[in-house]
């Protein structure tokens, strides 16, 4: 389920559902309203790569409504798993990351797509058209709820021995060898760990080098958010996050790492889009 603090991550900080609401109203108010097989969506682009997704049934029910921030990152995978939940327009694609090479690592993941209902149709028709497996173009956010910065690899190494240190005194394992913590580049997709019968969230846990990234300003509520591009393990991923949990001041070249909510649009549903609606 989406954390309504994936919104702080854009810039659209509300103390209360109502302000969300306020703004999810703006959104179907001032946004465009593609159709789909299903319903239709209010997609606001704000500005800055900011973006709601707000959807609604054939009979005009709203439904859920997700953010999305349009980075420039562009990634490959092969498709594993079509997650489709009909009822409320949303859909995620679980993926494999270098599935068809020997010497990369080979990283499976969920991401949520918020524009699901327009994806779809493209994924059939990629699906049919495709003699193999099907590999995908994707665009993929990762939505901040827990961001540390690290200056430089030392740093981040002798912060998480500090941590593993301290855990292992509250558990009362001081004379324990400790476990040494996960390198710098790392990730790991701890919502698909779930017990059976439960259901696998678009969640990860990763940790990446910063190659680029700005300060962002909400042009809507002039919240300030922070904008990072982060190369990761086998990838390059657009990271957002609110400026308030952010340690310190990320810098370039420096490390991050963290818990993420990941959202992700196909390079060719984007395109599509921008056709249909005549953005730029």
């Amino acid at each position: 389920m989406l954390d309504p603090k994936c919104f702080d991550a854009i810039g659209f900080k509300a103390p209360d559902f109502q302000e969300l609401n306020h703004y999810l109203d703006l959104a179907r108010l001032k946004g465009h309203h593609p159709s789909s097989e299903r319903g239709c969506y209010a997609y606001w682009t704000v500005g800055s790569g900011i973006e709601i997704w707000a959807a609604s049934d054939k009979q005009l029910a709203q439904l859920n409504s997700n953010p999305h921030f349009l980075g420039n990152s562009r990634i490959e995978a092969r498709v594993l798993e079509i997650r489709d939940e009909s009822s409320t327009l949303e859909g995620s694609l679980r993926v494999c990351l270098n599935a068809g090479s020997e010497t990369e690592p080979h990283i499976p993941f969920l991401f949520n797509v918020p524009s699901w209902d327009l994806t779809r149709p493209i994924l059939k028709d990629m699906k049919a058209k495709a003699s193999g497996p099907l590999n995908v173009s994707f665009q993929l956010t990762a939505f901040a709820e827990e961001l540390e910065c690290f200056e430089d690899e030392a740093a981040y190494l002798a912060a998480h021995a500090r941590k593993q240190q301290l855990l292992q005194e509250r558990l009362g394992l001081v004379d324990e060898e400790a476990a040494p913590p996960l390198p710098p580049i790392h990730f790991v997709p701890c919502g698909l760990m779930v017990d059976k019968g439960g259901k696998p969230q678009p969640k990860a846990n990763f940790g990446g080098e910063v190659i680029g990234g700005s300060a962002l300003t909400n042009p809507i509520t002039s919240q300030k958010t922070v904008y990072l591009k982060v190369k990761t393990l086998g990838m390059t991923v657009d990271v957002v996050a609110d400026a308030s949990i952010v340690n310190c001041r990320p810098k370039l070249h420096g490390f991050i790492s963290g818990y993420f909510w990941l959202s992700g649009r196909l390079t060719a549903e984007i395109e599509a889009t921008n056709r249909r609606l005549r953005i730029a």
